[in-house]
Parts: structure tokens; sequence; C-alpha cells
């Protein structure tokens, strides 16, 4: 069973990054554990989410919702908060997967990338878990 899951309590995870990688295999395994998913991607991956979002639904009979925030804004954290506290749904369990790579030596990448990386790894992260 998932971490965080009881077989008597209905549950619901919001999971950052859930488009692909580590994120995208939480969601597949709190969806096989049937925990409610509401899954957050940046807004260029919205198509990809979707996809993901109707798959785990149809297959393990999760209700499943979207949030798209760019997580290199500071604004985005509280954004998704809105929104999902707009569904009136009980958040339960939080999975913090967003993510950032980049591949250029620290001295030759811009301060810009630096500070989305921050933002993204650091801030996004203690600012979603102490809002919700």
């Amino acid at each position: 069973m998932a971490p965080g899951l009881t077989q008597s309590v209905p549950r619901t995870a919001l999971i950052t990054g859930a488009s692909s990688g580590i994120g995208a295999a939480f969601a597949l395994e709190y969806a096989r554990a049937g925990c409610n998913l509401i899954l957050h991607a940046p807004p260029w991956e919205e198509a990809i989410l979707t996809e993901l979002s109707r798959t785990l639904a149809d297959r393990h009979g999760v209700t499943t919702h979207t949030v798209m925030a760019d997580l290199t804004d500071p604004q985005a954290p509280m954004q998704i908060f809105k929104e999902v506290s707009a569904l009136n749904i009980d958040v339960n369990i939080l999975v913090n997967c967003a993510g950032f790579v980049h591949y250029v030596p620290f001295q030759e990448d811009d301060w810009a990338r630096h500070e989305g990386f921050l933002l993204v790894m650091v801030q996004a992260v203690c600012h979603m878990t102490h809002l919700f």
C-alpha cells in the first residue's frame, strides 16, 4: 500500500510534478491504492498530465483533477492552493515531486536559471508544505 493510506479512510493526494518521472510513479501507486488525485504539472505539460489523469481515473476508478502552474513563479503555490481549495476537497497527502534539471556548470549558467531551480526545489516545496 502507498505511504499514508489506510483501508478505511478515503484519501486525496496532491502530487506536484506528476506528469513524468517519480511524480507520475507516485500518481500510479496512489491510484492503484484507490486514492483520489490532484495532479500538478507546469502549463507546457498540460496534454501529458491530462492524459495521465484520464488513464488513472479510467483504470483505477479514482477521481482525478489537474492543476497547472509554473513553480518558478513565486505565486504558484498560492495559486495551486486557491484552485484546490475551490474544489472543496480535503487533501490528506502532499507529495512534492516537482523537479528542475539543467546540465550547465554552475559558473557558466545565468543566475535566472539558478533562481528558478531554487524556487522549484526549495521555496515551492516549503510553501506548498506550509499551505497544505
